[in-house]
Formats: structure tokens, C-alpha cells, sequence
């Protein structure tokens, strides 16, 4: 049981805490909060632009569901070589395994500068 002194105590510490900058998450030596690692899947997706064009998102996701949900909301290279946001996924690929359907957009895919 927390008596009324010993709560005035862990709320002077808590309080001193956050006044020093200093937060209960765990930071490293230079004062940083460390960045989660980003997720080991990788993901090409064939999209539809809002220039006409179908274009290219690379996503790094968990798994294809979430990559296709990211592709719909990012900028794609077009085919037409420029930047266009996407409007619709048509197919997201595991690039480590597959291989689009669209054997132009394979091609395409293939031929990409990365």
C-alpha cells in the first residue's frame, strides 16, 4: 500500500525525470530514442496513377496485404518515367520469389535502375 508520503516521493521523481529531459524510454548514449528496424519484407506493386500511367511502388512491409495497403497511399514511377501517386494496386509481388502477371510490367519491373 502507496501512503501519501511515499506517493509525494515516486511523483517528485517522476516529475524530476521528465524535467531532465530523460524519459523511461530506452535511448542510447547520445541522448536518441533508437528507430524500430524496418520490416525484412519486400514488395514490388503494379498500380494505377493519377497520371493515367501504371507505375511501380517499392514497399517494405510485414506481409503483401500491408504492402498493397501502403502502395495505394505513395508515389510510383510511372511507365512513362515519371512520378505519378498511385489511385489503385493492381498486384503486389514477394520480389525475393515472384514475378507480375503483366509481362510488360515484368519487363519494366526487370529493367528498373535500383
Amino acid at each position: 500500500m502507496i501512503n501519501n508520503h511515499s506517493f509525494a516521493l515516486l511523483l517528485i521523481a517522476v516529475v524530476a525525470n521528465l524535467w531532465s529531459g530523460s524519459s523511461a524510454a530506452a535511448d542510447d548514449t547520445d541522448g536518441n530514442v533508437p528507430i524500430a528496424p524496418l520490416p525484412a519484407g519486400r514488395y514490388a506493386c503494379q498500380v494505377d496513377t493519377v497520371a493515367g500511367k501504371q507505375g511501380l511502388a517499392l514497399i517494405q512491409a510485414h506481409d503483401k496485404q500491408e504492402a498493397a495497403r501502403v502502395a495505394a497511399g505513395t508515389s510510383a514511377v510511372t511507365v512513362a518515367g515519371g512520378s505519378s501517386p498511385a489511385t489503385a494496386v493492381l498486384q503486389c509481388i514477394d520480389v525475393s520469389r515472384e514475378s507480375f502477371t503483366d509481362r510488360d510490367f515484368q519487363k519494366f519491373y526487370r529493367e528498373m535502375p535500383m
